[in-house]
């Protein structure tokens, strides 16, 4: 796990989770999951249930500028949240500057999923 991992909350129209900031050379990926609960203070044992994950967003960084992609659960987000996220990646990864980042991003709408934990 990188060091330099950026852990931030991150509240829109009511609804708030955590954002994880995972950065790898002049790229970011932003993970949204439910920090409500407790999380992993511990090392892991036993049953584990990880949290839910409202989506990621990839952020290509070119120069001072960046071009950002991803998906988003509609359940939580909306796209009158779209200046709220692009404000948390602003402050956090261009440190508050102004910068062009045009982006794409879906807010889709979860069928299923597929869960193993190593447990059963």
């Amino acid at each position: 796990m990188a060091a330099d991992n950026i852990y931030r909350h991150f509240e829109s129209g009511g609804f708030s989770c955590g954002a994880e900031f995972l950065h790898s050379g002049n790229a970011w990926a932003v993970r949204f999951y439910d920090d409500s609960g407790p999380g992993f203070k511990a090392p892991l044992a036993n049953l584990v249930i990880p949290p839910d994950c409202y989506g990621f967003l990839h952020l290509q960084c070119v120069g001072e500028d960046g071009v950002l992609s991803g998906f988003l659960d509609a359940a939580h987000f909306s796209p009158d949240m779209t200046e709220d996220l692009l404000a948390l990646l602003e402050e956090t990864i261009f440190n508050g500057v102004g910068c062009y980042l045009p982006y794409h991003i879906d807010f889709v709408t979860l069928q299923s999923c597929e869960e193993y934990n190593g447990e059963y």
